[in-house]
């Protein structure tokens, strides 16, 4: 017998908990493509028990590598908020660029029975990063969570209050926006 159990702390991140309330309320209508990605300069080496190896998410016998810590938590966000449309096509690029010996870049496309694209992805080798986490492409709108880490600095930004999806020709400077469709 084979009991599987999963619990997903991810669901609680903010960044998904804003783009899984805009979808659900019909925001961006139906999904045509999206994107889950984030990219650093370096591995999220240095947490957790000091006891323990911190390098860990760089070896690959210890089972680190970005692909093995992220992927699975960014995968089934996107699974989730595109339920029950099923996966019918998978694309990867996983590999190991210069930290350690364990994968430090992925990219993975999937392609859903509806035809909406999907793309999820982190990469710990790159000296810039996207101004996005989310991108949404959908049949109303264009949903962009830009609650994302500094291109220059690496680190978040602290969000104070609730964020709302605005319309993108608005002048307000909130990092989140929403891009209506035209009207026919």
């Amino acid at each position: 017998m084979l009991i599987r159990h999963h619990l997903n702390n991810r669901h609680f991140d903010p960044d998904y908990r804003r783009v899984k309330s805009a979808v659900q309320a019909g925001l961006a209508g139906d999904i045509v493509s999206l994107e889950n990605r984030t990219m650093g300069a370096r591995p999220a080496i240095g947490f957790g028990v000091a006891e323990y190896n911190p390098e860990w998410r760089i070896t690959a016998a210890a089972g680190g590598g970005t692909m093995l810590d992220f992927g699975p938590h960014w995968t089934e966000q996107v699974l989730d908020l595109m339920a029950p449309d099923k996966v019918v096509q998978v694309f990867a690029d996983v590999r190991n660029i210069k930290w350690g010996d364990a994968e430090d870049l992925f990219d993975i496309g999937l392609v859903f029975a509806s035809g909406a694209r999907a793309r999820i992805g982190k990469a710990d080798i790159s000296y810039y990063g996207l101004p996005y986490k989310w991108l949404i492409l959908g049949t109303e709108a264009t949903l962009v969570d830009a609650a994302k880490p500094s291109p220059c600095t690496g680190r978040s930004p602290r969000r104070r209050g609730p964020t709302r999806w605005r319309p993108r020709a608005s002048t307000s400077t909130s990092p989140t926006t929403c891009a209506t469709a035209p009207t026919s």
